[in-house]
């Protein structure tokens, strides 16, 4: 779903007042149906200036690589392709 950012920062506060959660929000810019390139770049915030397009593939790869690394617990992440 599609939260303006007050609404995430509310949402993931009543989360964690309730549960012990371990949460990351993925940021991702444009999304493409291209095949993926296999690299993305990832940061927490909300976008890269360089570029503004994620494609499906990419993002897949950053999920799961997240699921395995918890890198960026309890935090909002931009991704984007490279």
């Amino acid at each position: 779903f599609t939260l303006g950012s007050g609404h995430h920062f509310q949402l993931v506060s009543q989360l964690e007042l309730r549960f012990e959660l371990a949460w990351t929000i993925v940021r991702p810019s444009g999304l493409s149906d291209d095949d993926g390139t296999g690299d993305y770049r990832s940061k927490v915030g909300y976008s890269f200036a360089e570029t503004n397009t994620t494609t499906r593939d990419d993002l897949a790869a950053f999920i799961v690589d997240e699921l395995e690394a918890d890198e960026y617990l309890r935090a909002g992440v931009a991704v984007v392709s490279m």
